[in-house]
Parts: structure tokens; C-alpha cells; sequence
């Protein structure tokens, strides 16, 4: 999932929601970024590489662009999960579980 900008995370979760049951949770585990300016930094670098290139948007590039915590968890909700928490965190990678 890191590899994916906020708005498609977003439309991949709200699919992942629906297919879930009532009692359903979605449990990710994923490389996250260490704050908001490493976060920024990783989807300028990849903005400035299609451009220079000339690739789409609808192209995917294998290019890491991990989200903050704090961004996956306000994602979620955006998606509509009710209960959201970090349960694991070592690093640089996090456990986060969403539940209908």
C-alpha cells in the first residue's frame, strides 16, 4: 500500500470496508513514513519523476511514497472504518486494524 497516493488508498479502503462483514476488520501492516516531512518529501520526488518523464498518474511506478500514521488512521475513517488503532509500531513499520 505504499506505493499508492492518499486519494486511491482511500478508494481501495472503502472497497475493502464494504466487503467486509459487520463484525469484519482490516488489518494492515506497512511501511510507514517517520513524520509529515520525510511523507512530503517521498510524493515530491515522485511528482518530479513523472513529470521529468512524462508518466501519468494513472501509471503506476514502483516508488516508494509511505503515508504517516497519523495520515493511514485519517484515511480510514475517510473510508468510513469506526474504530481505527495503531496496535504495533517497531520502526518504521506499523500493525494498524480497522474495524466496521
Amino acid at each position: 500500500m505504499h506505493h499508492f497516493s492518499h486519494e486511491r488508498k482511500i478508494n481501495l479502503y472503502k472497497k475493502i470496508r464494504k466487503s467486509l462483514k459487520t463484525t469484519g476488520m482490516y488489518i494492515e501492516c506497512d511501511y510507514v513514513a517517520k513524520n509529515q516531512d520525510e511523507e512530503d518529501y517521498l510524493f515530491s520526488e515522485l511528482n518530479k519523476i513523472r513529470k521529468d518523464n512524462n508518466i501519468k498518474e494513472s501509471e503506476f511506478i514502483h516508488f516508494d511514497t509511505p503515508c504517516t500514521v497519523d495520515n493511514q488512521i485519517k484515511m480510514f475513517k475517510i473510508a468510513g472504518f469506526k474504530e481505527i488503532s495503531k496496535v504495533w509500531q517497531k520502526g518504521q513499520t506499523a500493525i494498524i486494524i480497522s474495524k466496521n
